[in-house]
């Protein structure tokens, strides 16, 4: 079973992207939402010293059970303030320290998918972030997917007259908000002119999905 991970907004694009790599296996998988658990931060308390198990009753231990039956990982989180988003990141700081007390690392045998997703369309701080975290816990990347998502700006309402939305990053400030000019996994790089915007997301997302496979038929 492969094991899909998200901490975007729900039905956004980090799940979006995330849905459509692991239907694509065409393996059983399972999908997690950090979205709908209230985690809580790392106190390096040792509560997990002989258990590699976190003593705090959040729903994180029964992810890491799910991992540890599982045959990959696919994890997808958004980028914010130039790194992984906090709930991301609080979930793979509490997963890493119980995990390598007396060098246990109980994901060692799995290999993973990582997807960043970034406003402005460079998710590589995210994915920078995540790739540390894997190799802390010794999860092999098999590959990363770059996907732009859609600052909450563009829904917030107050776009038009808000000097430092998110949408002024990578738009003029004339432009109309409109769908069109909303970034998705349908309409990446909206911003730009045709001819320098990246290659359709779908087709980077299925030539990531074929490396999943071949590392499952090893």
């Amino acid at each position: 079973m492969v094991v899909g991970i998200h901490s975007g907004r729900r039905g956004r694009t980090s799940e979006s992207a995330l849905r459509y790599l692991l239907k694509h296996t065409g393996e059983e998988y399972k999908v997690f939402s950090l979205t709908d658990l209230p985690l809580e931060t790392c106190d390096a308390c040792l509560g997990c010293l002989t258990t590699h198990r976190c003593v705090k009753n959040d729903g994180i231990n029964e992810i890491v059970d799910e991992l540890c039956e599982a045959s990959a990982l696919v994890f997808a989180a958004p980028e914010y303030w130039d790194g992984v988003h906090a709930k991301a990141r609080a979930f793979w700081e509490r997963v890493c320290f119980m995990g390598r007390h007396n060098s246990a690392f109980p994901l060692q045998h799995l290999s993973g998918i990582l997807i960043g997703i970034a406003g402005h369309g460079d998710a590589s701080a995210a994915i920078r972030d995540l790739s540390a975290f894997f190799k802390d816990a010794r999860i092999h990347v098999i590959d990363t997917v770059d996907v732009q998502g859609s600052y909450a700006c563009f829904k917030c309402g107050f776009a038009s007259v808000c000097e430092v939305a998110g949408v002024w990053y990578i738009f003029p400030r004339d432009t109309e908000i409109c769908p069109e000019t909303v970034p998705s996994l349908v309409s990446q790089d909206p911003h730009l002119c045709e001819k320098e915007r990246r290659e359709d997301i779908f087709i980077e997302l299925e030539a990531t999905d074929r490396k999943l496979k071949a590392k499952l038929r090893e």
